[in-house]
């Protein structure tokens, strides 16, 4: 089948899948009536919820979206029930929002719990469903990775932890000639990671192109700048204008209200909380309930961040500044809760309501890092030429132990792609980051020969090629 064909069949899938997700929010809602009233429906409680049927279809496409819902290879099954609930739970609130501003209680409150478990359920075991139908259908993928060695070994570590849609077959990091050509033809994507030149990349692309691969680019920084460019003609010659990577004045304005409403009424509803753990912080470990450290935010202004303390008192007296590592003694017992919960991140409230930081943003990194890193790479000052945040897109895409460049590499498509709706999206999203544990785990060292024993594979490698042996991608090829 034709790439064009596969993008034809995806679109209608994505339609047929959504009007299902539609059908079934509405049957929970519809279910929990039938249960509520015994099958005997009251006229004056079916007429809200059939005139506000529109709204409630509106609201499924909005968060299903928002929560990445709509796309069935992103997630895996634990996520994908997790983002389910927290979807169906913001359908629920907004709708019941709605209900309650123009048909005051005549919706019943009992019917959105009811409706809430039975929509939980039929989304859930649809959802199941239909992964394992798209699973069947796509296959396990065999991927060609081309970049220089330490790069592609990390790319592949990644993709071979999670092989429910791709497997790596070859890493080629030698230089690129013709054998790289013959290495395409026996697979079914390539990745192309962000060292490789343009016209090289060029070569590569024409090639899968032909050959009707799949094909996925690792940015580097000029990908980054062409993001979002705008057309300007000079007579007959067409360019792309590339605006500087910041937000504009009005954007920095409407973003800074809004710092302001949010923080205010976050530390408004989370002040129990507080109270509550600065407790279990005193009964736990000596030192203070607050941790205070030094960060770097917008145009390099240095700042005190404040978060709640994790960590033994005065932990860096022996080590300096250091990353945390997933299993770091250091870390309290409450403080393991507080982080994996990211209640740690609370008192960041407070720097947001000094115009510190932001509630969206790349996340504030130490001097001595923001050295470190921009030594390596320079680009990474770009990343300060917006206020620091509590939350931001490498947050929930990435990883906490996700390595400083492929975070830089999120920060910076968030300044280049920057809107409102952008940080409600983020914010949004984090609440379901908060819920997976992977997310918040320290750094992990490990090679790719531990992953590729661990998981029953085998590699060799020859004149800049590793080769790596998946037994049952070579029936399917046989």
């Amino acid at each position: 089948m034709k790439l064009s064909n596969i993008a034809r069949f995806h679109k209608a899938n994505k339609l047929i899948t959504i009007i299902i997700d539609i059908s079934l929010v509405l049957l929970g809602f519809y279910l929990a009536y039938l249960f509520k009233f015994n099958f005997d429906i009251p006229k004056r409680n079916i007429e809200p919820f059939i005139s506000i049927l529109p709204i409630i279809a509106l609201f499924t496409v909005v968060f299903f979206d928002i929560y990445g819902l709509l796309s069935i290879r992103k997630k895996a099954y634990v996520e994908t029930i997790l983002s389910l609930a927290i979807a169906l739970g913001m359908i629920s609130l907004f709708t019941m929002a709605v209900t309650f501003i123009y048909r005051g209680f005549a919706f019943p409150r009992m019917v959105f719990m009811m409706a809430y478990m039975f929509q939980v359920i039929l989304l859930s075991v649809w959802r199941l469903l239909l992964i394992n139908i798209v699973k069947k259908l796509h296959g396990i993928k065999k991927v060609l990775i081309i970049g220089k060695e330490d790069n592609i070994n990390s790319i592949a570590k990644k993709i071979l932890r999670n092989r429910q849609w791709y497997t790596i077959s070859y890493l080629y990091y030698k230089e690129i000639d013709n054998q790289l050509y013959e290495y395409i033809n026996k697979v079914d994507a390539v990745i192309i990671a962000s060292e490789i030149d343009y016209k090289e990349r060029q070569r590569i692309i024409e090639r899968t192109q032909q050959k009707n691969k799949e094909v996925f680019i690792v940015p580097n920084l000029q990908d980054m700048f062409i993001l979002n460019s705008k057309i300007e003609q000079f007579d007959d010659v067409l360019t792309f204008k590339i605006s500087n990577m910041e937000l504009s004045l009005e954007q920095r304005i409407v973003k800074r209200l809004i710092d302001i409403l949010i923080s205010t009424i976050g530390l408004i509803i989370t002040l129990p909380i507080n109270i509550i753990v600065s407790i279990l912080i005193k009964i736990d470990s000596k030192g203070p309930i607050l941790f205070k450290q030094k960060r770097i935010t917008l145009n390099n202004k240095e700042f005190y961040i404040y978060k709640f303390r994790t960590m033994v008192d005065d932990a860096e007296k022996l080590t300096g500044p250091t990353l945390s590592d997933k299993e770091d003694p250091r870390i309290t017992k409450v403080g393991k809760f507080l982080r994996s919960s990211r209640i740690d991140e609370i008192p960041q409230l407070f720097n947001v309501l000094k115009g510190d930081m932001s509630i969206v943003g790349p996340r504030p990194e130490r001097p001595y890092f923001v050295e470190k890193f921009a030594h390596i790479d320079p680009d990474y000052y770009y990343r300060m030429n917006v206020k620091a945040g509590i939350t931001g897109l490498a947050q929930i895409l990435g990883k906490y132990a996700s390595s400083f460049d492929e975070k830089l590499r999120f920060d910076l498509i968030y300044i280049r792609n920057y809107s409102l709706l952008l940080d409600i999206t983020i914010i949004l999203q984090t609440i379901v980051v908060v819920f997976m544990k992977d997310k918040s785990e320290g750094l992990e060292e490990i090679v790719l020969d531990d992953i590729l024993e661990e998981i029953g594979l085998d590699s060799r490698s020859e004149m800049g090629i590793t080769k790596i042996r998946d037994e049952r991608m070579e029936r399917k090829y046989d």
